[in-house]
């Protein structure tokens, strides 16, 4: 096996073993020996330690999504249809979901990196491949003006939760042999519900925690 072969065999067991037991629960021993590796040496001669691993993985797999979601982008920003809540929505969910076809781990680890115990440590290296999330996010921020600022906030972090734990959910039925939405629907449909979650108007029960009465939702005359 080349050093190169080494590498990829590394990673791709990495990313198996992380998506489907947790981050922290495996050890860089237990990689290289479901790697075919006899000890440590090849997993640290290429990687350092687990934690730059994690960076190498995510960024393996993060620039690939980033690079589609730019490109999705700069076409919406071509047609005119950045007003497009729907269009703009696909930006985020199908990058992701596109991940599946290439039969890899990338959604489910990427669903344990949320819950991993050392995050903070290693969010500053996601920062050169989110450019396309933080660019979707803005223009997602122009149908959430009837907000308050601090609703409209949660509301775009629990999207990319929901985005990422509803694909790796499909991932790991599919894994599993269970029957599931075929993955273009599964996309469309997430899609569908995360332009219904943004939009919701602001219920009697959230507006009493604010202080605030409910405002009304200013819908995108157009089709979304």
């Amino acid at each position: 096996m080349s050093a190169k072969e080494t590498r990829e065999k590394l990673l791709t067991t990495a990313e198996r073993l992380f998506a489907l037991e947790g981050i922290d629960s495996i050890s860089t021993r237990r990689i290289s020996k479901e790697a075919g590796q006899r000890n440590n040496s090849a997993l640290h001669y290429h990687f350092g330690d687990k934690e730059q691993l994690i960076q190498t993985l995510i960024a393996t797999r993060m620039a690939v999504v980033n690079a589609r979601r730019e490109e999705m982008l700069c076409m919406l920003e071509q047609m005119g249809r950045t007003d497009d809540l729907r269009a703009v929505l696909r930006t985020l969910v199908l990058p992701l979901a596109e991940q599946l076809e290439e039969d890899n781990h990338y959604v489910s680890f990427l669903n344990q990196f949320y819950s991993y115990a050392h995050l903070d440590s290693l969010l500053e290296s996601t920062a050169p491949y989110v450019s396309g999330m933080q660019r979707a996010a803005n223009y997602l921020a122009s149908h959430l003006k009837a907000l308050p600022n601090s609703v409209a906030a949660a509301r775009v972090n629990l999207l990319s939760g929901q985005i990422v734990h509803s694909v790796a959910d499909w991932d790991m039925q599919r894994r599993r042999g269970q029957t599931a939405l075929p993955l273009p629907l599964l996309a469309e449909n997430l899609v569908d519900v995360l332009v219904a979650g943004l939009l919701a108007p602001i219920s009697a029960a959230t507006a009493a925690l604010l202080g605030k009465r409910p405002k009304k939702i200013v819908r995108d005359p157009k089709p979304v």
